[in-house]
């Protein structure tokens, strides 16, 4: 148990916002940094400095739907909820923000907003301006510090972090776009720390995971045969060499982060960016959220 937790902190430490950051980011910054080499090479583009000026929202969509990274991708989740009171946010508005994000680098930061505004107004009119409120808010959040280390091993070290983690989101968000946009990630974090502090006697699983160190694989397997019979020994051992890949996974995410971070020549978007790439091409979108809220981006 303890390893399935670590798993799913490590997860929650590599993702923070989510499905939400992507390629596009490179094309305003590759022609000035020195290695991107290391860079995948659909993420290198030669600016045009007035290719996208005003742009018209049937010209922004047909760039998007026919031109850009995305334009064989259906786009992601909503605008939000249309009420009697106006727009309110969903989850659905955070996945499309982390989708749109991945053009950052095929446009600038200014021509992305201008994107998300043109397409927002041209399906919402008036309502776009909460949108946009909203959109400025994440980016703002993404780019905020957060002090608080992280120790696996340790459950209230965690839970501080969560807490500073939600001040911010508080403040900047507001506690409702908060609840709407996290806490599906934030329930998972905390039955996990809860999990941490009073983890399960070991005889309530009796022969379900198999421990961590000093077993013997196939006495572990003919003892849950004669328990369980032999389809679901084999099902057992499916779920162990899944629990088994996606922990080495996780650790590949955090490893990859930490490399990130490590090149003091990066801006907070711009680590955003090359890490939401990568994640784009080493896990399904559905786990984007997982991965990057247990990464804490």
């Amino acid at each position: 148990m303890a390893v399935l937790s670590a798993v799913i902190l490590l997860g929650w430490l590599t993702q923070s916002g989510s499905s939400s950051e992507g390629s596009a980011l490179w094309r305003a910054v590759s022609s000035e940094l020195p290695f991107t080499e290391n860079i995948p090479s659909q993420l290198h583009h030669p600016r045009q400095q007035d290719h996208h000026a005003n742009k018209t929202a049937l010209e922004w969509e047909d760039w998007l739907f026919n031109e850009s990274s995305l334009r064989n991708a259906s786009i992601d989740g909503d605008w939000g909820h249309i009420g009697p009171n106006g727009l309110s946010p969903s989850i659905g508005l955070r996945q499309r923000f982390d989708q749109l994000s991945m053009l950052l680098g095929e446009l600038n930061e200014q021509e992305l907003r201008q994107l998300i505004s043109s397409l927002a107004q041209h399906e919402l009119g008036g309502l776009s301006e909460s949108v946009m409120l909203l959109w400025d808010q994440y980016n703002t959040l993404s780019e905020t510090k957060l002090y608080t280390t992280f120790d696996i091993n340790n459950p209230d070290q965690l839970k501080a972090l969560f807490d500073e983690r939600q001040l911010a989101r508080h403040r900047i968000l507001g506690e409702e776009t908060t609840k709407v946009f996290f806490a599906q990630e934030d329930a998972l974090l905390v039955e996990t720390i809860q999990k941490l502090k009073h983890p399960p006697q070991e005889q309530t699983r009796p022969l379900l995971a198999m421990p961590a160190t000093n077993v013997n694989a196939e006495e572990w397997n003919q003892l849950r045969i004669e328990k369980f019979g032999e389809e679901a020994a084999k099902r057992l051992a499916v779920l162990d060499q899944e629990e088994k890949d996606w922990a080495q996974s996780i650790v590949r995410a955090q490893s990859k982060w930490n490399q990130l971070k490590a090149q003091p020549e990066l801006s907070e978007l711009q680590l955003q960016g090359i890490y939401q790439q990568w994640l784009q091409e080493n896990f399904p979108s559905k786990d984007h959220l997982r991965v990057k809220s247990l990464v804490g981006i």
